[in-house]
């Protein structure tokens, strides 16, 4: 049933894309290779059809992605779209998004834009806001965006495959999650003959930190703590680590992956203080316990194995909160969620 119901759903976005001509791409705040990737892959491919095609997201393309074809042309700011080109509208299609919070100052979109909106997601936990909610479990929307190509029949160029192939190896860790499987390999093979050259993307994506970042990533590493029984290892960056390293903040994604690589360790998190007095948390594990549940239980989502949620509450309270859930599932007991 479920097989079916995506099918149908897929099809329905196959019809959209054929048949109208004025779209709008959305992609989540934070942005990921997934967000962009499939962002690129989509809204090109839209473009060389003869559609006109926006590409929007909330924070602008992080550097690391910079080396992908086309990146320039992903707007961030209100003020680049014209009154104009939002009446024009006929398509919102949303990318890798579970939930409308996600797109960050961009969610009003959603509401004040009398534009059929499309969702399209691998997140099993998405909200389901949209007219057509394409939700299917896949290694990456990246690789959706790739089936969702194969059915419009339209070719895929090597940029293109360039974009899809960025998506899929960064939301599996190359290849290493267990959201791989044997269809994210075989789809990655095609992008491969379709002329993309993996050492190029291990070398951009994997391989060019930037001083700052490493700099951030040291700082992080010495915040590292671990619960009484080794299971949980959190890390900590605050708003003052990012001012004395002069990171960024998109040189934070990747690091709460060192404290879930730690030996003996179930459930790896990261806490990270933002500007808006929030602490975004992210949480990995290993088959454990669902991630995803626990996220949830704090307003956010995401994957059983890899998932996050941004917290309202002092540091130190939001990491007792967190700390109590995580430890209490591990014990197979349903925590409830203390106030702070």
């Amino acid at each position: 049933m479920k097989n079916g119901m995506m099918c149908e759903e897929k099809n329905r976005v196959i019809e959209v894309c054929r048949d109208k001509g004025n779209f709008l791409l959305l992609s989540h705040v934070s942005a990921d290779g997934d967000a962009i990737g499939s962002m690129l892959a989509l809204g090109l491919s839209l473009r060389r059809a003869g559609k006109n095609v926006i590409m929007v997201n909330p924070d602008g393309v992080p550097l690391v992605y910079r080396f992908l074809p086309g990146w320039e042309k992903i707007r961030s700011k209100g003020e680049q779209i014209s009154a104009g080109e939002l009446a024009a509208l006929e398509v919102i299609i949303t990318l890798d998004t579970a939930n409308e919070e996600r797109l960050g100052a961009w969610s009003w979109v959603l509401a004040e834009v009398p534009a059929l909106i499309v969702n399209i997601d691998h997140h099993l936990t998405n909200s389901k806001y949209g007219h057509i909610n394409w939700i299917e479990k896949a290694s990456s929307t990246g690789e959706m965006v790739f089936h969702l190509l194969a059915g419009l029949g339209w070719e895929v160029t090597v940029d293109t495959a360039l974009s899809i192939y960025t998506a899929i190896v960064t939301d599996t860790g190359s290849f290493r999650f267990d959201n791989t499987t044997s269809e994210t390999h075989l789809c990655a093979a095609e992008l491969l003959e379709k002329g993309v050259d993996p050492a190029q993307v291990t070398e951009y994506v994997f391989a060019s930190r930037p001083v700052e970042a490493a700099k951030l990533l040291g700082r992080a590493l010495d915040s590292l703590e671990l619960s009484p029984d080794g299971k949980i290892a959190y890390l900590t960056i605050t708003n003052s680590s990012l001012r004395d390293t002069g990171a960024a903040r998109e040189n934070i994604n990747g690091i709460v992956n060192y404290a879930r690589e730690i030996a003996g360790v179930y459930v790896g998190i990261l806490f990270e203080e933002t500007e808006d007095n929030k602490v975004k948390v992210s949480l990995r594990s290993d088959s454990r316990v669902d991630v995803s549940k626990i996220a949830q239980r704090f307003g956010g989502g995401g994957h059983s194995r890899a998932a996050g949620c941004r917290v309202q509450g002092s540091l130190s309270n939001v990491k007792k909160a967190v700390l109590e859930t995580v430890a209490a599932a591990l014990a197979g007991r349903d925590a409830v969620c203390r106030g702070f």
